[in-house]
């Protein structure tokens, strides 16, 4: 299967569940992966104390200001570069398997929205609710809970 396109549905679903490496990563991929890690640490937190409010108001949090309103802006110039198709692959990887798994946790409060959504990404096939559950399965990042690109107050609380 040719990957080529810069456009997101036309990512190789034979490439989708390829090992990430964090070495070959650009910024922009390290910081969303960083956020989005933290952001599933306090979800846990929340939904073990039944806090489902917060955990609704962290989804849409993550989902609205880092991935569509920082991530997907930082990852234009990369899904539209022509030259170097290895960069832009990696980028397309990174945004679906953040994409997925947000839409898998968001499944429980928004269940209907999350479904149709999930039918039209790449290689979906099945129901997002017949499919296992990958949150805790997201390789992590190297530096853990604390990164550069976290910001200063949760780099001391990860200490």
């Amino acid at each position: 299967m040719k990957c080529e396109s810069a456009n997101f549905y036309d990512v190789c679903p034979a490439n989708q569940n390829k090992k990430l490496s964090f070495d070959e990563m650009s910024v922009a991929d390290k910081w969303i992966l960083s956020r989005f890690h933290t952001t599933i640490d306090n979800i846990d937190q929340y939904l073990n104390n039944y806090k489902v409010n917060d955990y609704s108001k962290l989804l849409y949090d993550f989902i609205w200001r880092d991935f569509c309103d920082w991530y997907l802006e930082m990852a234009k110039p990369s899904l539209y570069q022509k030259d170097d198709a290895v960069r832009r692959l990696r980028t397309q990887q990174v945004m679906v398997r953040v994409l997925k798994t947000a839409l898998e946790l968001l499944h429980p409060i928004m269940p209907f929205v999350t479904e149709e959504i999930w039918q039209k990404l790449p290689g979906a096939g099945r129901s997002i609710v017949t499919i296992p559950k990958s949150t805790t399965k997201q390789p992590r990042p190297p530096w853990g809970r604390s990164s550069p690109w976290s910001p200063p107050s949760e780099r001391s609380a990860a200490k």
